[in-house]
């Protein structure tokens, strides 16, 4: 597959149909008829401006499990990727070099011997960055030739540079498209349902979600999770306020998002929660009251409690109220 054309077809083929565990290696493999390489990796990750690197996940093409962490041994000294990022004012950038010339100007030499032992005598860097306030979002290709003749070369580069934001795109819609997939085989009309990057972009909202996001914060950017509740969701926390009620989660280097109006069980006490999930599960007010350690009374008096602050008729309706609370968290 020569054609540029063919090789996007196939590229956003994959990215529909492909299961997300699977992506990255046949993109990679798929990458190889357009830049010739023997290994490399795809990583995310995100770089603070104090000099802290978090990475988020790395996916790594023909190499040993070993290379991360021989890798995070050394990545201090002189990241040519780091240097990229900082350097680059550019949204993409490639860049491509012989190791063993590229560091013989370190003293001690240990970045060129990772270089060197795992076979990366040529590397051609692929880099896609998003600032989120002072931090840097990063996502690598890394692509490495074992042979010390067998150079990257400029024309290599340009091919990168303009493939990098299609290899990106498809890695995006084919996250988003599984996890979509996921959310609709469990689908529960009273959460809204969105996915989003890890700058709050959102590039999977439902109805529902879209609707909660409106009414509550009519002024909010567009496409993009309300600031206040990413602040606590972005790291996958929760988030509660007197209307609204979500939780965040990742997955495939994506936060999932779901989220309801508050509801009257939200208002509970601990223990009355309690009470009302031992009701849900059939328990009696007798078999409640061993289960907490409290007499028989004081359980009738709870549930009693439960049925006033609820709304509810007897235990069906604890049970059905305590079911938009529990569902969700």
């Amino acid at each position: 597959m020569d054609g540029l054309g063919d090789f996007l077809l196939e590229l956003y083929r994959l990215a529909n149909a492909c299961p997300a565990k699977e992506f990255q290696a046949e993109a990679m493999n798929l990458l190889q008829t357009q830049v010739k390489f023997d290994s490399g990796r795809w990583a995310h990750g995100r770089h603070k401006l104090d000099g802290e690197r978090t990475l988020l996940e790395n996916h790594m093409q023909n190499e040993p499990p070993e290379l991360l962490k021989g890798y995070m041994e050394v990545a201090g000294l002189d990241d040519p990727m780091l240097r990229l990022l900082r350097l680059n004012p550019q949204r993409y950038a490639t860049r491509s070099y012989r190791s063993r010339s590229q560091w013989h100007h370190l003293p001690n030499g240990a970045m060129r011997d990772y270089q060197v032992r795992f076979r990366h005598e040529n590397v051609l860097m692929a880099v896609g960055k998003t600032v989120v306030g002072t931090d840097i979002e990063f996502r690598f290709l890394g692509m490495y030739r074992a042979h010390p003749e067998r150079v990257f070369c400029d024309q290599d580069n340009t091919v990168m540079l303009g493939l990098l934001p299609h290899m990106l795109q498809a890695q995006t819609i084919n996250r988003v498209t599984n996890l979509v997939a996921q959310a609709q085989a469990s689908e529960d009309e009273s959460h809204g349902f969105g996915i989003a990057d890890f700058s709050g972009n959102l590039h999977f909202c439902d109805d529902t979600l879209r609707a909660l996001f409106t009414e509550n914060w009519p002024f909010a950017r567009s496409g993009y999770i309300p600031p206040a509740m990413w602040e606590r969701l972005q790291s996958g926390g929760c988030y509660r306020d007197q209307r609204v009620s979500a939780n965040a989660w990742r997955a495939h280097g994506m936060v999932l998002v779901r989220a309801r109006r508050r509801c009257a069980a939200d208002n509970l006490t601990a223990r009355e929660k309690r009470v009302g999930q031992l009701v849900s599960n059939g328990l009696t007010h007798k078999e409640i009251a061993r289960a907490m350690d409290i007499t028989p009374a004081t359980a009738r008096n709870y549930m009693q409690k439960l049925q006033d602050k609820l709304g509810a008729h007897g235990k069906v309706g604890i049970a059905a109220m305590m079911a938009q609370a529990v569902a969700h968290d």
